[in-house]
């Protein structure tokens, strides 16, 4: 081999040598356009996430305050409720007690009234026995 072909040679792999370069050099421009197109999108995503969060919690605290609100009602709604219930039952059993106690009175009285009913007619049976006999 001489000298000139060594040279062409040479000359050859600098050529190759630069393309690679270049290949190189522009692989590392569109990797770092994607790596820039890249962290862009991320970061919007972060963005959108982020004010998806927001929403999200804007959302959680607006549902727990009304659920809170309407089970407070609702506890308060109850309470009312049971002391209405338990002021009428009181009522009412107060009212059938009294009237128990009417009706046990009346009853005390009929019973009295039958006795003497009772004991006068047994005297108007003997007089009318004692009547028979003497007729």
């Amino acid at each position: 081999m001489d000298q000139q072909q060594i040279m062409e040679i040479l000359a050859k792999i600098l050529e190759s040598q630069n393309e690679f370069r270049q290949s190189q050099d522009s692989m590392s421009r569109e990797i770092n356009a994607m790596s820039q197109d890249f962290n862009s999108k991320q970061d919007s995503m972060s963005q959108d996430i982020n004010a998806m969060n927001l929403d999200f919690n804007s959302k959680h605290d607006s549902i727990s305050r009304d659920f809170n609100s309407k089970l407070h009602s609702m506890s308060n709604t109850l309470e009312k409720l049971a002391l209405s219930i338990e002021h009428d039952i009181i009522v009412k059993i107060s009212a059938l007690y009294d009237s128990r106690e009417v009706q046990k009175d009346h009853n005390a009285r009929v019973d009295e009234t039958l006795d003497r009913i009772e004991k006068k007619l047994e005297v108007l049976q003997l007089e009318t026995s004692s009547l028979r006999r003497i007729k």
